[in-house]
This record gives structure tokens, C-alpha cells and sequence, in this order.
């Protein structure tokens, strides 16, 4: 659950739906209690992450095709290692994902912002580099990639056409083949107005 993620404890039999779930779930481990632990196996169906050499600390999973889950099959929970003030796990895309609805609510953040945020929750000092790339990965995430959304137009102009039977859309691109303008209208609307408006337009 989304509580678990906040605060993940491992303990072997413990499900997960997949294993990037599982990943995410000790990456949160990894910079909540400030060690750095790798994944030495990492693949589709199977996943194990230890701490560093010396430490005895190890995870490993697999799928069961039982519950068809990703199941908790090894686990020692002891660490002998000390805690990092730097944390490999703490990424630009960490960063992004764990703060974007901070930033969506507060489009202007600014980095000096950002940082008091992260200083705040983890207690740790970020270099501006990385403050500026994850707050631009967590702009991608609210606005979603510009080419992208305008090449899904001629998606939705396909699903109105098949879920609206005698609508219309229109879209004009300038001669650079880019977006200009569109316009739309449901076939509902146009046949309300046509049967409840009068046949006279006043302008």
C-alpha cells in the first residue's frame, strides 16, 4: 500500500505485486535508513539487493507463480554498516517521482525550495545539478512530453469518431507539419441545437 511505501519493512513470505514495486520499495528502504544497497540480481521475474561488503543485510525474490506475485523468499534484516550521508539510491528521478505533487502544487518551486523539501523529509544536501534535473523530470511527469501529447490528437480523433458516430474533427497543421489548430463538435451537441434552438442566429 501506498503507507507501506512510505515506511517499507521486509519479511520473508511478504508479497508484492511486481518487482518494480519491490524495487521501489528498497530504493525508500535504502534512503529512508540512509545505507547503499545494489542489486546485484535484477531482472523481470527475480530480484536480490544486498548492503555493502562486510554487511549482512540481503533480500531476495522471485515470482510465485502460486499467488502470482512477486514473493519475499530470503531476507536478514541486520545491519553491520554505518549510516551515508550520500546515497546512491537518492537519484534526480527519485527525486522527481517522490516530490512531484509538491511541485504540481507549486509550479514556481524553486530550487532553493526544492531543497529545503528534500532537507526537510531526508535530511540530506543535494547539489543544485541534480535539483534542476529532477525538477524538470517532475515537469515531464505534470505536462508529459510536448510531442507526445499532440501526436495523441489523432488518437482522439479516432476514438471520437468510432464513441461518437457523426461527429466531427478537424485539425490544421501549418507547413511545417505542425499543430495550428483543431476543432471539434459531438454529434449530440449538433443535433441538440438543431432540434431545440430556434432556426435564427443573432450576432
Amino acid at each position: 500500500t501506498a503507507e507501506d511505501m512510505h515506511d517499507p519493512k521486509f519479511h520473508v513470505g511478504q508479497l508484492f505485486s511486481s518487482v518494480d514495486l519491490l524495487r521501489r520499495a528498497i530504493r525508500e528502504y535504502s534512503v529512508k535508513e540512509r545505507v547503499s544497497i545494489t542489486f546485484p540480481k535484477n531482472d523481470k521475474t527475480r530480484i536480490g539487493a544486498k548492503c555493502e561488503d562486510g554487511c549482512p543485510w540481503y533480500l531476495y525474490a522471485s515470482l510465485d507463480k502460486r499467488t502470482n506475485s512477486v514473493m519475499v523468499k530470503t531476507f536478514n534484516g541486520v545491519h553491520h554498516c554505518s549510516k551515508k550521508w550520500q546515497v546512491r539510491a537518492f537519484t534526480a528521478k527519485y527525486i522527481a517521482n517522490k516530490y512531484v505533487e509538491k511541485i504540481r502544487a507549486n509550479e514556481k518551486i524553486t530550487l532553493k525550495g526544492l531543497a529545503a523539501l528534500v532537507q526537510e523529509d531526508s535530511n540530506m544536501t543535494i547539489k543544485r545539478g541534480k535539483l534542476g534535473r529532477a525538477r524538470g523530470l517532475a515537469f515531464n511527469i505534470i505536462y508529459g512530453d510536448e510531442i507526445a501529447q499532440y501526436n495523441k490528437l489523432w488518437d482522439f480523433a479516432s476514438e471520437l469518431r468510432r464513441a461518437n458516430p457523426g461527429s466531427t474533427f478537424y485539425l490544421g497543421v501549418n507547413e511545417q507539419g505542425r499543430f495550428e489548430h483543431c476543432y471539434f463538435s459531438f454529434d449530440a451537441v449538433k443535433r441538440g441545437f438543431m432540434e431545440g434552438c430556434r432556426p435564427v442566429i443573432c450576432m
